[in-house]
This record gives structure tokens, C-alpha cells and sequence, in this order.
């Protein structure tokens, strides 16, 4: 793998933090990159998300976004000695060559191991990201600037989950996620049965069976409100002598005339 670190330049002091994870967050208390408070720098929530893989950076939160080597930026690429200048302060991105470790099983079946790991995990980003844009649970700045990165043909599905997975927003005990995803998977694992020559014949055969069934109801409702108001009409005909052909009589003559 490759060493990577970020040297901070602030208040005439410069530190290296040498990057250990997959994503190293940079901002106020509770980051893996703690900023000192700069005089005439406004205070604020926001972070700046450090991605390895590739080394990507992504600004979370309101406010004035960072500067990238002199541009304004939310979401960038980075390379060594990319330099991003934010609350006061210059961040030096900085990668060495390749670290050679010293591995006690075999390194061909370790890295094939490792990468069969990782596709897994690729894909279970992406549908989650996916999930929580779809079910308004992440930083709907992030879902808006997707959105147009799509329309725009600029878009980067492992950039877009990784910043999605970021800004999750996902309350304790909420099911929705999981009620979503059971959705999506029944779809799936019907979308080939709706496919072709074959779904289209189905979803025929479907409506067609829809619209006999709704017919011959509605052929059964008629014909028991007939037989209630024949029944009813006997029985005034038996209990009072009431006969309602007189009645039948003038609504026929109306049509003859």
C-alpha cells in the first residue's frame, strides 16, 4: 500500500498526520484532524472528508468551502502536494511510494483475498447510498449536486457513495431502510420475469384476467340488486295487494310515444 499523510501549516506550526483509515475527517472537536481555532476565522460544523481510495476530498457541511491549490471547491480528485487551504489554514496532501510489509502468509493469496473483499463492500455502498437518496436519510446538498452530476454526465458512483455514506442520517431503531431494501430485492429478483417476449405475454395475460374479473363483478352486483328489488316488489304484491303493473305500464308508454 501507499503512505499517505496531510501536513497542516497553521499559526506558524506545521504537524503531519499520517492517514491510517479509509476516510480521515479534518475540522473541529471529534475529527481525526483537529483545526486550531484561528483569530477572525469563524467557528463552524463543517468537515472536510479525506477519501484513500482514490485519495479524493469532499467538503461536508455550510459555510465557505476550502480552496484547492486557488479554486473553490466541495468535491475534488487530490495528488501529492495538492494543497487545500480552509479556516485559516494550509493542508499539504502528501503520498510516498509503495510500503513494503513483511507478511507471514502468502502475499498472492492475501491480495486476492483482499480484493474479493472489496467488491463486496463496493457494491453494499453503492445500493446503500442509493437507499438513503431514495429515502431522503443523507445531506440533501449532496442528493441535489448527484442529481446534476447525473443530468451532466459527470457522474462518479463510488465518489457519490462515499459522500451519501457520509452524510447518513439514519435515526436508531428506524426500519425504513430495511423495508426499502426488501422492496428493491423482490424487484430484482422479478425484473427478469417481466422481461422479453415472455413478461409482455404475462402482464397481458394479467390484464386481461383483470378486466374479466372486473366485468363479472360488476355482471353479479347487478343481478343480485335485481333480484332485491323483485323480491321486494312480491312481497308488496303479497302482503298489501299492490300491483305494480300499472307503474310498468306508464314507463313503457313514455318510450312508445
Amino acid at each position: 500500500m501507499q503512505e499517505a499523510w496531510l501536513d497542516v501549516h497553521q499559526g506558524g506550526q506545521t504537524n503531519r498526520y499520517a492517514f491510517s483509515g479509509v476516510r480521515t475527517r479534518v475540522g473541529g472537536e471529534g475529527c481525526d484532524v483537529v483545526l486550531a481555532e484561528t483569530p477572525g476565522v469563524p467557528a463552524s460544523s463543517s468537515e472536510l472528508h479525506i477519501w484513500m481510495s482514490p485519495p479524493r476530498v469532499v467538503y461536508i457541511g455550510r459555510g465557505d468551502p476550502p480552496l484547492l491549490d486557488g479554486r473553490v471547491l466541495e468535491q475534488a480528485p487530490l495528488e501529492s502536494g495538492s494543497s487545500l487551504q480552509w479556516r485559516g489554514a494550509v493542508l499539504v496532501f502528501g503520498q510516498g511510494a509503495s510500503v513494503l510489509e513483511e507478511l507471514e502468509e502468502d502475499p498472492g493469496q492475501d491480495a486476492s483475498d483482499g480484493a474479493a473483499g472489496a467488491i463486496p463492500d463496493e457494491v453494499a455502498g453503492r445500493i446503500r447510498s442509493g437507499l438513503l437518496a431514495d429515502l431522503n436519510l443523507t445531506d440533501k446538498q449532496a442528493v441535489k449536486r448527484w442529481r446534476a452530476a447525473v443530468i451532466a454526465s459527470e457522474f462518479d458512483s463510488a465518489a457519490c457513495a462515499r459522500e451519501l455514506l457520509a452524510g447518513e442520517q439514519v435515526p436508531p431503531g428506524d426500519t425504513r431502510m430495511l423495508e426499502r431494501a426488501t422492496r428493491l430485492q423482490r424487484d430484482l429478483l422479478m425484473s427478469a420475469h417481466q422481461r422479453g417476449a415472455k413478461g409482455v405475454r404475462r402482464r397481458a395475460r394479467a390484464a386481461t384476467r383483470t378486466g374479466a374479473a372486473y366485468v363479472l363483478a360488476n355482471l353479479i352486483a347487478i343481478s343480485i340488486y335485481t333480484l332485491v328489488v323483485l323480491a321486494v316488489m312480491l312481497l308488496v304484491r303479497v302482503e298489501y295487494g299492490t300491483s305494480f303493473d300499472g307503474f310498468i305500464d306508464r314507463i313503457l308508454g313514455v318510450f312508445d310515444r
